[in-house]
């Protein structure tokens, strides 16, 4: 969508019906990334409008928001975009040099960039498992450059001034995960935003990356409440209707396919117990993190040790079914690939399903005696179902007596055995209903209604919202208590509010 309508927009902003709080608080907005810019800058125009002290401090230069957007031409427009926004009574900072020369970078601070740079690279070449070659080192350099320069530049920044609350993009990629560890360093109060597959919500997480998925004590709340009626239901989230609306990625084309077809579609023996293997997108940044990785070394390394223990279960189907996010992301390490470069030709009770497949996840769920997940959110979804499911990483369902949680890898492979050799085994009530409630909070009190997509999904409706918003007297009920909790220094949680 234009950039040019936008800029329209903040051009009509207006600023003299801000509220005059009397918790006005001082709040810095980050944006690095020329994606995301339009988001963190409507964000500011919100928070200034609730009456608050806002700062955007910009890390993009103009060249790379040029890229991003063919209408911003030249530095001069650029200078011209930043002028209305600062006329918005917003203040801007951006390519002031703050360096202090005297600038102390700790050892710990350098080890958590260089983390965060194997990370970055991984995200940026689609594969955990990137070739070290000449070419890709090359890449590492610069992104450990731009992560190092980012944080002396950062840090001198906060040492000189104040702030209530820090606002930044998930908190866990590129120079975001950057200004995280540099807050948390500082003891500074954080807050995360991120996105899932849904354009009109956001996540937010107070003094913990978005990645890390931290819901404990949000569901220590909430756990106890009663599963009410939802919009949210398992039967309607397997339906491709689901998909066609206010998604970012469509996940499933087709309707789940009843037991028959699957049976014969995939050559499988009906009297055999079948294992289900759901993967995660193996690059995305809730896979990379430490805490999901509390068991194996990665994603792939749950997977790779997995198939080698099931290897003799020749009585078994084996199903693995790769995220359906494979397909739509174009990854450059998909499971099929993987699994062709590090097995030789599997026995034929396995099927690995490609990324390019349109069988739906939630029929294969239906035919399945057992489900295996890394931290992926379908495990708690194939409870719902009433199957039994065993995790290999830390998700936002670990710990929440839901799946089968596994303290030791030793543990997680006689979990598997165990049921294997029972067959029969019913899940207990009290997993299915723990995952129901679940659903309930993870699908609805959690996300938190955002009026602003990711820019690419802007279409005229969301153009109106937008309009409508900036130029108000008031902030919409609708969406007055994201931004609340967006802005507010006061919740002392760790963790998803």
């Amino acid at each position: 969508m234009s950039l040019n309508r936008y800029f329209k927009l903040l051009e009509k902003f207006n600023h003299n019906k801000c509220l005059k709080s009397k918790q006005k608080k001082r709040l810095l907005v980050l944006s690095t990334n020329s994606n995301d810019f339009i988001i963190n800058c409507s964000i500011a125009h919100v928070l200034v409008k609730l009456g608050h002290k806002v700062t955007l401090f910009i890390q993009n230069s103009g060249e790379s928001l040029k890229e991003e957007y063919n209408e911003i031409s030249s530095e001069r427009t650029f200078s011209s975009l930043l002028k209305v926004i600062k006329n918005n009574e917003i203040n801007v900072e951006y390519k002031k040099d703050f360096t202090d020369k005297n600038l102390y970078i700790s050892v710990k601070l350098k080890k958590e960039i260089y983390r965060q740079t194997e990370e970055d690279i991984q995200r940026i070449l689609k594969n955990p498992l990137y070739e070290k070659n000449n070419k890709n080192k090359k890449i590492f350099e610069k992104i450990q450059k731009r992560n190092l320069n980012f944080a002396v530049k950062f840090k001198s920044f906060i040492k000189r001034n104040r702030f209530d609350n820090h606002i930044i993009d998930s908190g866990s990629w590129a120079e975001y995960g950057v200004a995280f560890s540099i807050l948390k360093e500082l003891n500074k109060t954080i807050t995360c935003y991120g996105y899932r597959n849904d354009k009109n919500s956001i996540i937010i997480s107070k003094n913990t990356p978005f990645n890390n998925l931290n819901i404990d004590e949000a569901w220590k709340r909430m756990r106890n409440n009663k599963i009410r009626k939802s919009y949210f239901t398992i039967d309607r989230v397997s339906k491709k209707k689901f998909y066609k609306k206010n998604v970012f990625l469509n996940f499933h084309s087709e309707d789940p396919l009843k037991k028959e077809i699957i049976y014969k579609k995939l050559f499988l023996k009906k009297d055999s117990y079948t294992i289900l293997i759901l993967t995660n997108l193996s690059f995305d940044t809730t896979v990379l993190t430490r805490k999901t990785n509390y068991l194996f070394q990665s994603h792939f390394d749950w997977l790779k040790k997995t198939i080698e223990f099931l290897i003799p279960k020749k009585n078994c189907n084996i199903i693995i079914r790769p995220h359906p996010a494979e397909k739509l992301t174009n990854c450059n390490m998909s499971c099929e690939r993987y699994i062709n470069n590090y097995f030789d030709k599997l026995a034929d009770n396995f099927v690995i399903l490609p990324s390019q497949t349109s069988i739906n996840t939630y029929g294969l769920i239906d035919i399945a005696d057992l489900g295996l997940v890394y931290s992926s959110d379908i495990g708690w979804e194939m409870v719902v179902k009433k199957k039994p499911v065993v995790s290999g990483g830390k998700g936002a369902a670990w710990g929440k007596n839901i799946q089968y949680d596994p303290k030791s890898s030793t543990d997680y492979f006689k979990k598997i055995n165990f049921f294997i050799k029972n067959k029969k085994f019913t899940l207990p009530n009290f997993k299915q209903n723990n995952a129901l409630k679940f659903m309930n909070f993870y699908m609805e009190e959690i996300p938190k209604t955002f009026p602003f997509p990711l820019f690419e999904y802007w279409d005229n409706s969301i153009y109106s919202e937008a309009a409508k918003i900036f130029q108000s007297s008031i902030v919409s009920s609708k969406y007055k208590k994201t931004f609340e909790n967006l802005s507010d220094p006061t919740i002392r949680i760790k963790g998803v509010i």
